[in-house]
């Protein structure tokens, strides 16, 4: 979701258990994108922001690293900032 202030987005993970894949509680990403691909995670929370509400249609489409190669960093990026 795309959020009022023009460089922030709000991004969505919807984690399963990884015991029974039942659903977990959303949590919700706070990012600043900056061209041409530099990301900065600016809140996590439990709840979606109320500023961020225009969606967009295609950040879900895939798209192949190899024609897109910011798109490999961002990704190695995203995984270890998650991870710490």
């Amino acid at each position: 979701m795309h959020c009022e202030t023009p460089d922030l987005s709000q991004v969505t993970f919807e984690p399963d258990n990884a015991k029974d894949f039942a659903p977990e509680p959303s949590v919700y990403f706070l990012v600043r994108w900056r061209p041409p691909y530099h990301f900065t995670m600016m809140d996590i929370s439990d709840k979606p922001w109320p500023r961020c509400t225009q969606e967009d249609r295609e950040a879900d489409e895939w798209r192949n690293p190899l024609q897109h190669p910011g798109m490999a960093l961002v990704t190695v990026r995203s995984a270890l900032a998650v991870k710490q």
